[in-house]
């Protein structure tokens, strides 16, 4: 394994003009060495993608290994991620970080001995908090051990499965494993985090180490596309896709987790048409109950 794999640090963004600056801050004053940087405006309205150029234009930092876009129109987060995770990076790791969060400057140093250690196709980090005035708090982990790891064998009960979608950190050969998102879905989180754990290997990895502050904000994306993210449904339609290209591919060979997977999308699916997931939380754990 390279000592130093080229990590690509994605930074999307779409109307954070306001926090941009502070984002860029972080991403730049990386300890690690070998990082190219993605910068992909989703088409903002306000000033944010004129503040990015200007900030490249007037600071000390590598030019030549950021790739600044700006998308034509606005694709939303799927699809913007599909940009920079199937076009525009090159990195064999890549690190998320929305435009209004801040990693710690030791961030992908960090992630990168956690890979070369224990070699997971994603890991997922703790997150501390930046609340609107600027003001920063840390949150006590609360989970009783240093790092866990998820595989196809926990996909049944992934309700259980803790992860931080500002945090992630994605392999190359996950995303090689897998076709593009469906633009329909709402966020790339859950699905990267359900085709980790399906896609063999070193699984999915969480670790209590915090390196990011998440922000708290009014401006949030997930905040402004509430009602689109509310489309439960189209989460479901992307994990049902996802196994069925698990299964062709070979990734889950066993005929009784395969069975166990596809009862529990289906009851996901029928859960989500009634809109009612306790409908699907209540028949899960019978049938979980009944199992054990």
């Amino acid at each position: 394994m390279n000592n130093q794999p080229l990590v690509s640090i994605i930074v999307i963004t779409y109307n954070q003009e306001r926090w941009i600056r502070d984002t860029l801050d972080g991403v730049f004053s990386q300890t690690y060495p070998n990082i190219e940087w993605i910068i992909s405006d989703d088409c903002s309205t306000d000033r944010t993608f004129e503040v990015i150029q200007d900030y490249i234009l007037t600071h000390d930092i590598p030019r030549e290994r950021v790739i600044l876009n700006r998308n034509e129109r606005n694709l939303r987060i799927a699809a913007n991620y599909n940009k920079c995770l199937y076009d525009l990076a090159h990195g064999d790791l890549m690190v998320i970080n929305e435009g209004d969060d801040i990693s710690f400057p030791d961030r992908v140093e960090r992630l990168v001995k956690i890979y070369q250690e224990h070699e997971p196709n994603l890991i997922s980090s703790l997150y501390a908090f930046a609340v609107d005035d600027n003001r920063y708090c840390r949150e006590e982990a609360k989970h009783p051990v240093p790092y866990k790891r998820w595989t196809a064998a926990d996909y049944r009960w992934h309700k259980e499965i803790m992860y931080s979608g500002p945090t992630l950190c994605i392999s190359r050969k996950l995303i090689n494993a897998f076709p593009r998102l469906s633009d329909k879905t709402p966020w790339m989180d859950s699905p990267i985090t359900r085709r980790a754990m399906l896609f063999g290997g070193g699984g999915y990895f969480a670790t209590l180490q915090q390196t990011i502050y998440y922000r708290i904000s009014s401006e949030n994306v997930s905040t402004n596309d509430k009602a689109y993210g509310t489309k439960r449904i189209n989460f479901v339609r992307q994990y049902i896709a996802d196994a069925r290209y698990a299964f062709r591919q070979g990734y889950v060979t066993s005929k009784k987790l395969r069975l166990q997977i596809s009862i529990d999308l289906c009851l996901e699916y029928l859960s989500a048409l009634c809109n009612q997931s306790s409908i699907y939380r209540f028949v899960r754990d019978k049938l979980k109950k009944r199992n054990s």
